[in-house]
């Protein structure tokens, strides 16, 4: 089936932020509001915020990922969150906390539901030993890269972790998401930076170690010679044996232009494909089976190109390109998506070889679902980001994100929006439209149809 699809995000949020009480130096006998909590040198800087969010869903029976319902997703979501963010500091460092408790319900109930989850997503040491060295130890969510949509130089991504709410692309996921624990180094020098990063491998299934699920070894330098172009180089090695390179570069040749570079090669792949096995069945009744194929060895380039223009009317316009090497070519995405068809129509077929075959093809269908990851399945993609920012008495910022595979036609379309009642109070609202095949790539994901509101009460 073709045509187009509806899926959309209605988020309600309500957010409350009461003002950091502030004392006095107790050892100096002062009875006034001199800033923020302070014994001498130390100032404490905390934020707690407490949102609720209820998500509903009208599935697609015949999305290749979940054909039929058969994994009888639940029709309501509901999470309770609340996150804490302390930072006492120092004037020979600080230490960063950030922590967040998520309490997950689903309707109708699945055995495991309702869950409570805890995600320390930082908590790190700052160590400053002179103004141009900076140690940070612990656990840490370090961001790299200068693009909006993708980040090919960003080696310390954890998309898999269960924060994530209903958010799909990963712009609005990387700043949420768990860190690594690692040892980091900052050196500033003149008209230069250099950083260097270790995370050693944590073997654990507990998902406070997500991050550690290899042994990464991380350097960067950014360098500050032209005052409108901000080159660097990274260099990256996975498990001791895995290299990567990286460059990036954003630079203004305009006042209203501003052009952004990031590409990346990286010797391995996780990127698999699925080929055909060897057939089963008796004389007569033969059926096919599939292989999931991993990427042969080598260096795989990934590449973004982008730029930023200011249009009338203050509309800020971010376009940008996505080389993907490791993703699926035109032909592999077609021969994937056939086989998902094909292993869709029988794990839903209660008539085909009874339980025994629908749970064949079911098991087929779950390793590619829990392989995939949107706008990273194919090689070549665009993006479309589009915002109007303090509009309404400077209270209404107003953004669309547009997603494309240029491969299969599947495009993602996300507006948003975000209304500040008070200095206190947030109201945001969004949407996910989705327009394409069941064959296309966004098409596999069964939300066919998802209608969702958030409603978030932040303290």
């Amino acid at each position: 089936m073709s045509g187009w699809r509806l899926v959309s995000t209605a988020c309600v949020v309500l957010a409350v932020t009461w003002p950091t009480r502030t004392q006095a130096n107790p050892s100096a006998g002062e009875g006034v509001d001199n800033g923020p909590d302070t014994f001498r040198e130390l100032r404490v800087r905390r934020t707690i915020t407490v949102s609720e969010e209820i998500t509903g869903y009208d599935r697609h029976p015949g999305a290749y990922f979940d054909p039929g319902d058969l994994a009888r997703r639940p029709n309501v979501m509901s999470r309770n969150l609340m996150s804490m963010e302390v930072v006492p500091n120092h004037a020979l460092g600080s230490l960063h906390i950030r922590d967040t408790v998520a309490l997950t319900d689903e309707y109708p109930r699945q055995e495991s539901i309702p869950v409570m989850e805890n995600f320390l997503q930082e908590a790190y040491l700052e160590l400053r030993p002179t103004s141009s060295l900076y140690v940070h130890i612990g656990k840490e969510n370090y961001l790299s890269g200068v693009s909006y949509s993708w980040n090919p130089t960003d080696y310390f991504d954890n998309q898999g972790s269960r924060i994530y709410g209903p958010e799909w692309t990963g712009h609005f996921r990387r700043p949420l998401r768990p860190g690594a624990y690692m040892v980091s180094l900052e050196q500033f020098v003149p008209a230069m930076t250099v950083r260097a990063i270790y995370a050693p491998q944590i073997p654990s299934p507990l998902q406070e170690f997500q991050g550690n699920a290899f042994d990464k070894l991380y350097a960067k330098a950014a360098l500050n010679l032209l005052s409108d172009f901000n080159p660097e180089g990274t260099f990256f090695l996975k498990n001791g044996k895995y290299p990567g390179y990286g460059a990036a570069c954003t630079g203004s040749l305009t006042r209203q232009l501003v052009v952004q570079f990031e590409a990346s090669i990286n010797y391995g792949s996780d990127a698999v494909t699925i080929s055909d096995g060897t057939p089963i069945g008796p004389p007569g009744a033969v059926v096919r089976t599939f292989e999931f194929v991993p990427r042969s060895p080598g260096y795989y380039a990934q590449g973004v190109l982008g730029a930023n223009y200011m249009l009338p009317w203050d509309v800020d316009a971010i376009a940008e390109y996505y080389f993907n090497e490791q993703g699926l070519s035109g032909a592999e995405l077609t021969s994937y998506s056939s086989r998902l068809g094909y292993s869709a129509a029988r794990a839903a077929d209660p008539a085909f070889d009874g339980p025994t075959g629908q749970n064949l093809y079911w098991g087929y269908i779950g390793q590619a679902a829990s392989r995939f990851e949107a706008s990273q399945t194919a090689r070549h993609y665009a993006m479309l980001h589009l915002e109007r920012d303090r509009l309404g008495s400077d209270k209404l910022d107003c953004e669309v994100n547009t997603i494309a595979n240029l491969q299969d036609g599947g495009v993602l379309v996300n507006p948003r929006a975000e209304y500040r009642v008070d200095s206190h109070i947030v109201v945001r609202a969004s949407a996910y439209i989705i327009l394409g095949k069941n064959q296309s790539e966004f098409g596999w994901i069964p939300e066919r149809f998802m209608e969702t509101t958030t409603l978030a009460v932040q303290f």
